[in-house]
């Protein structure tokens, strides 16, 4: 009866990747969104980062060789209150991998992580401004 009052299901309104995309791919796709900047080197395991930035989304994707090893995606949009919160994780859980494919989160206070093991990455949720975080595992990886 009164539709408005119901939560809305998390829909992203910025790019979304893919962790096999080549650093060509995303640079394109990324433009589309918003200016992209390219820092070289943003820490001793990454060779090179690209971030692009709206008024309520930032994106981050880091690169080792031609190959991601994480993405970052910070948005506003679904932080009001901990059902919308819980949506957005539920989105990327589902968009990234099977429910069933994770293992037990492991819950630090401020982050969730979820570690899924036969697929070689974890997404990182941050509990207070909803952060998420996609890390590529190496094939002998057990933990984040």
């Amino acid at each position: 009866m009164f539709g408005f009052f119901k939560t809305k299901n998390f829909e992203p309104d910025f790019p979304i990747f893919e962790l096999d995309e080549s650093r060509d791919t995303v640079f394109e796709k990324l433009s589309t969104f918003a200016e992209v900047v390219t820092v070289s080197n943003p820490s001793e395991d990454v060779d090179l980062e690209y971030a692009a930035e709206s008024d309520i989304t930032r994106i981050s994707i880091g690169f080792v060789g031609n190959s991601i090893c994480y993405l970052n995606y910070l948005t506003s949009k679904h932080n009001s209150n901990e059902k919308q919160r819980a949506n957005k994780l539920l989105w990327f859980l589902n968009h990234y991998g099977k429910l069933g494919e994770y293992d037990e989160p492991l819950d630090t206070g401020y982050l969730l992580v979820f570690n899924n093991r036969s697929n070689h990455f974890s997404v990182v949720f941050g509990l207070h401004k909803g952060p998420v975080r996609i890390n590529k595992l190496s094939q002998g990886s057990h933990d984040v």
